[in-house]
């Protein structure tokens, strides 16, 4: 009951209907079903990025590597004396003499394994190397020749010595520890310590049943001494050398290798799509004038049914590692691009577009000897992650280097 005063009554009464109490707060189990199913699809999510991550990190891994490939190969090309052309040799094991018109690549992992095979720059199918008159129209006439160094003189360097100078140990390996929190440990290769045995003599250090074995090597509190740092071995290198205009100037091309493949098999079916490949260019497909490369499409180079099937199986990737090469009036060319687009897939078995980022490429100036409009031809090595080049003199031979 509700009374007010006013000035006729003294007291003015009503009724005043009790005010319902509002319903309890909550959710309904459709509510709760659809937060279930935001929070799973957000769940899925981030699982489906760790994958990603894992390889974004393994990526970040091997470019530190590549960094570092490039500027150490140069200092170990100058150090094991690749520097002193008094050391390179044809595969046929004779004297490189011409030094001031021939672009050569040192590679001698490659002709360690397969000799006078190799000696062509890129392999192509079909064509066997040297041609002895190659038209300067034709991606034989651009090929270079392969060479090697000697070794213990005057033998030529075996695949072994090849590995040590022309692989890297950059790719260092880490094993992680047991408790997730720490860092992973660096592992080692070593030498038995003065006890003689692996480990702590006479000790299980491993708890493996058995003692003084080599999963026990480096344990430690042991003696066991270090050596050196153990090393995937995925990452290699080959060197491209070109005059510069002086006799004794040469511009070095270090090409980085992530597994590379050394097999000289080239036919599709076989991981061709790992092999040396060649395409071109034509005037036309230049699609941005060839500044900095730009928008190009690539084209087989023949009808030649084994050549457009190693074509179509060319696997260019974003990121991949791509040779010119062009004749300008009778004088090699060469530059190096990387990808930075693809098409994905090629537009049919003989066409691919893709865009190149580099130096800048004037196709209007690949002209023969006669004027002719020529094709810019286009060397592709799977597996080329990284391009560092550098201007050097070369050393003149020293009867030092007999010593």
């Amino acid at each position: 009951m509700l009374c007010l005063r006013n000035r006729i009554l003294k007291y003015s009464c009503q009724a005043v209907l009790p005010v319902p109490r509002s319903k309890r707060g909550g959710l309904t189990i459709l509510e709760v079903l659809i937060s279930i199913g935001v929070a799973t699809v957000g769940l899925m999510g981030v699982l489906a990025l760790l994958p990603l991550a894992s390889f974004l990190a393994q990526r970040g891994l091997d470019e530190d590597a590549q960094s570092a490939v490039g500027i150490s190969a140069i200092e170990r090309f100058k150090i094991m004396g690749a520097a002193d052309p008094g050391k390179w040799r044809h595969a046929d094991g004779s004297n490189v003499t011409d030094l001031t018109t021939q672009f050569y690549c040192l590679d001698p992992r490659m002709i360690s394994r397969e000799g006078t095979s190799a000696q062509a720059f890129p392999i192509i199918p079909t064509v066997t190397y040297p041609t002895p008159t190659p038209p300067e129209n034709s991606a034989a006439w651009l090929r270079m020749e392969r060479i090697t160094m000697v070794g213990n003189s005057p033998a030529l360097m075996v695949s072994d010595v090849a590995d040590f100078f022309f692989q890297t140990e950059e790719d260092l390996i880490f094993s992680p520890q047991g408790d997730s929190s720490l860092p992973p440990l660096q592992e080692y290769l070593y030498n038995k310590g003065a006890d003689g045995e692996w480990g702590d003599q006479g000790t299980d250090d491993d708890g493996d049943t058995t003692t003084d074995n080599e999963t026990e090597a480096g344990w430690p509190g042991t003696d066991d001494e270090r050596i050196k740092r153990q090393s995937r071995g995925k990452v290699s290198w080959m060197a491209i050398v070109a005059p510069v205009g002086s006799d004794d100037l040469f511009k070095v091309s270090i090409a980085t290798f992530i597994e590379r493949d050394l097999s000289l098999d080239l036919l599709p079916g076989n991981d061709a799509s790992l092999n040396e490949r060649v395409a071109k260019i034509e005037l036309a497909d230049f699609h941005s004038g060839g500044i900095t490369g730009g928008d190009v499409t690539l084209t087989a180079t023949t009808t030649n049914e084994t050549e457009r099937e190693a074509f179509a199986d060319i696997d260019v990737r974003e990121g991949d590692w791509l040779l010119l090469a062009g004749n300008v009036s009778g004088i090699k060319q060469y530059a190096w691009y990387q990808v930075i687009r693809t098409d994905g897939d090629a537009k049919t078995d003989n066409e691919r577009e893709i865009t190149l980022f580099g130096p800048d490429w004037d196709p209007t100036l690949i002209q023969d000897t006669g004027g002719t409009q020529l094709d810019t031809y286009v060397f592709f090595f799977p597996g080329i992650v990284a391009v560092y080049e550098k201007t050097i003199r070369l050393e003149s031979p020293s009867v030092w280097n007999n010593f």
